[in-house]
């Protein structure tokens, strides 16, 4: 019982009109019983009625009890859990998203980019099932995410992506489509779904994606996000992109050649629309799947409804109205009881007849199951609606929204709590809500307070909490932390690609925050030799030039933070074909920042706080990790790439 809580508590506003009515009808009785208080004892045989006298109100009071159990009942009184396995359907698709240039045209407003986020998260999350994976092509295609249950992390990963991240530039749709093909296959799905988000392909691509259509087995559809009269492309800087010669580049899109290759490849095409008919189309078709199966090992979070238990009070309490007169009576206890005996009659017959066949109905069904809200399925409302809504939203509006919200805490569960906390994404509020150890330290997480996180996910003695705390030690730059948390998450799960990527790139960063420490304690050193040799009267700013030009000599890498990463961002608004070695800067000098954090104690307050801002801004960007992941996959295959020359760069 220490579980027990409502799962529909509103329906407690039914009390109000039924002690209203119990109010009236203990009125009524005392009004018709006062004479009685009026007369002598001996005298009320003679003077009163025999059957004032007599007048039975039982029928009374098991009306009311009946009405308080079906009231209780529709609250949904429960605590305890029931173990439901998951069914879950055993079908792999893979979404492959267009991130060339082309997709910043302005042609759908603000741009195609934009309206590419808001279909493809809302096809992912209300359209697809089974399995999903992402994949994100320019010049080549990477895997974003493998097949996985959890659109939750595709819906944040969708976000982060934009052609600026992209290794290189251009158009390869056939290495899109590869790649997918790659994914479900590897993940034991010889025929799969395709779902592909474009705007366009090139003549020269068409007889390749053809070919590929009619021998991969896949199911291809394709959504086109564009128009056919096309707009400029403009770079986030503001700048029109331009060819080599000088012109500006208008991206057109030709629709009869993406329908020919859907129609091909047995799937659906579409062009974008406003609403969710484009959506309801390509998701309408059955999965390729193989049989839908019980998955062990895995349980709803789901309530027993104590309910109908109730139904069952209230049906027993309700058998004896259905004596002569008994309901009659009830009725004329009514206010405006002024009414004729025939019309009494029929209401009790119609009442009698409509509660027969409710409570039949509510006993002969099976318990009620209902589940606590989640994260993942809080919301089925698009990207662009909530945007909308949350600009037209008012203060009154949100006054009553936060009354009714501290109304509903009265008949939550702190987990409740928290979690509808989280759905806000009040995570203040969520962790210091919480109770739980995993939801705390989700909370905590998101707020930033990676100190805090770490604490509570330790608690959480499961591989998941090992992965948590590896990701709270990354954010706080303790990478051989880090990989000893991941290496015991892949203890306990050893078949887990992210735990293995993330320890991978773990061991990376602490060679090379170890190989920068020993470079700048020997730059330090070289430093106060030749303080020494040299001349005694000089002053501290020569030193500190004759400082800046050796380590310039030695490593032109080695740039403060701030100025690469100001340069960084010019860089990438005016050429995005230097997106490569930006990646690559950057995540030097995100190690020497880290470093220098730690073992300079003479560094000024102020320096330390603008590496500190600069740290957590480039940790908490998705983007920055996703471009250093594809940046590494591209320098392993770089030798596969086509020649320059082959494919346009938009």
């Amino acid at each position: 019982m220490s579980e027990f809580q409502l799962l529909r508590p509103w329906w407690l506003l039914g009390l109000l009109p039924l002690a209203l009515l119990a109010w009236t009808w203990l009125r009524q009785r005392s009004a018709s019983g006062g004479w009685h208080q009026l007369l002598p004892a001996h005298l009320q045989p003679v003077l009163l009625p025999k059957a004032a006298a007599q007048r039975q109100v039982w029928p009374l009071y098991c009306a009311l009890l009946a009405l308080l159990c079906i009231n209780l009942a529709l609250a949904g009184p429960t605590w305890q859990r029931l173990p439901q396995p998951v069914y879950q359907l055993n079908a792999g698709s893979v979404v492959v998203v267009d991130m060339s240039l082309s997709m910043y045209s302005t042609d759908l407003p603000p741009n195609r980019l934009t309206q590419l986020r808001f279909k493809v998260t809302d096809l992912v999350r209300e359209r697809l099932d089974g399995e999903v994976g992402l994949v994100a092509y320019a010049g080549d295609a990477f895997t974003i995410s493998p097949l996985t249950n959890d659109g939750g992390n595709l819906v944040n990963l969708i976000r982060a992506l934009s052609p600026d991240i992209m290794p290189e530039l251009g158009s390869n749709p056939l290495a899109g489509l590869r790649q997918a093909d790659e994914l479900l296959r590897a993940a034991g799905y010889p025929q799969g779904d395709i779902y592909w988000v474009t705007d366009g392909i090139q003549t020269a691509d068409q007889q390749d994606i053809y070919n590929f259509i009619s021998s991969s087995g896949h199911r291809v559809s394709i959504l086109a996000v564009a128009t056919e009269a096309g707009a400029p492309i403009q770079l986030p800087s503001g700048q029109l992109y331009r060819d080599s010669s000088g012109s500006v580049v208008v991206p057109t899109v030709q629709f009869s050649r993406l329908e020919s290759l859907a129609k091909r490849a047995g799937g659906r095409f579409s062009i974008i629309r406003s609403d969710q008919q484009d959506l309801d189309y390509l998701g309408s078709q059955p999965p390729l799947s193989r049989d839908g199966e019980l998955t062990e090992g895995q349980a709803g979070d789901q309530w027993q409804e104590a309910g109908p238990w109730l139904l069952v009070v209230a049906a027993l309490l309700l058998l004896p109205l259905a004596r002569a007169g008994a309901l009659t009576q009830v009725l004329q206890a009514l206010p405006g009881k002024n009414l004729s005996s025939s019309w009494l009659a029929l209401v009790s017959q119609t009442l009698m007849l409509a509660g027969s066949l409710v409570l039949l109905s509510g006993l002969t069904s099976s318990p009620a199951l209902a589940q606590t809200p989640s994260g993942q399925n809080s919301s089925n409302q698009s990207s662009s609606n909530q945007s909308s809504s949350n600009q037209n939203s008012a203060v009154p509006a949100a006054s009553t929204q936060q009354w009714l919200q501290q109304w509903q805490q009265l008949w939550q569960t702190p987990y409740q709590q928290a979690d509808q906390a989280l759905q806000q994404q009040d995570y203040e509020q969520a962790a210091a809500t919480a109770t739980d150890p995993w939801q705390r330290g989700t909370a905590n997480y998101r707020a930033g307070n990676y100190d805090q996180a770490l604490v509570d996910f330790s608690q959480v003695d499961s591989a998941e909490g090992f992965y948590n705390q590896g990701n709270s030690l990354m954010q706080l730059g303790r990478y051989q932390e880090a990989a000893n948390s991941y290496a015991a998450a892949l203890t306990r799960r050893p078949d887990w690609p992210e735990a293995q990527e993330n320890k991978a790139l773990a061991e990376a960063l602490q060679q090379q925050q170890e190989q920068q420490q020993d470079n700048q304690s020997s730059d330090n050193n070289t430093g106060q030799q030749q303080q020494k040799d040299g001349e005694g009267s000089s002053s501290d700013t020569d030193a500190e030039g004759q400082q800046a030009e050796q380590n310039d000599s030695t490593d032109a890498e080695d740039q403060a933070p701030a100025d690469a990463d100001e340069q960084a961002q010019e860089e990438d608004a005016a050429t995005p074909e230097q997106t490569e070695p930006q990646a690559e800067q950057e995540g030097e000098e995100q190690s020497q920042a880290l470093s220098a954090a730690e073992q300079q104690q003479n560094v000024s307050d102020e320096q330390r706080q603008q590496m500190e801002q600069w740290l957590n801004r480039i940790e908490d960007d998705p983007a920055v990790l996703l471009r250093n992941k594809m940046l590494r996959e591209a320098q392993q295959r770089r030798g596969n790439r086509k020649p320059k020359g082959v494919q346009q760069e938009w």
